[in-house]
């Protein structure tokens, strides 16, 4: 199936839970980042139960340092 993660095409098994697209993207467990499915914000202890669709919006924030 194809998701749009900040509007960039990716292509993942059917099924596949947001856990399962952050380790895709090598960014599962990685502190400091929200997860948004179609412009709603799915918290860390949902994200493995949340199954994604054909052309779900996935929005990925991640805090940075500086000053």
């Amino acid at each position: 199936m194809e998701v749009f993660v900040n509007s960039e095409s990716i292509q993942l098994e059917a099924n596949a839970s947001i856990t399962t697209l952050l380790q895709q993207l090598q960014m599962a467990g990685k502190k400091g980042m929200a997860v948004a499915l179609n412009n709603k914000v799915i918290p860390a202890h949902k994200q493995e139960q949340t199954r994604l669709t054909n052309q779900d919006k996935i929005t990925i924030i991640r805090a940075a340092q500086g000053g």
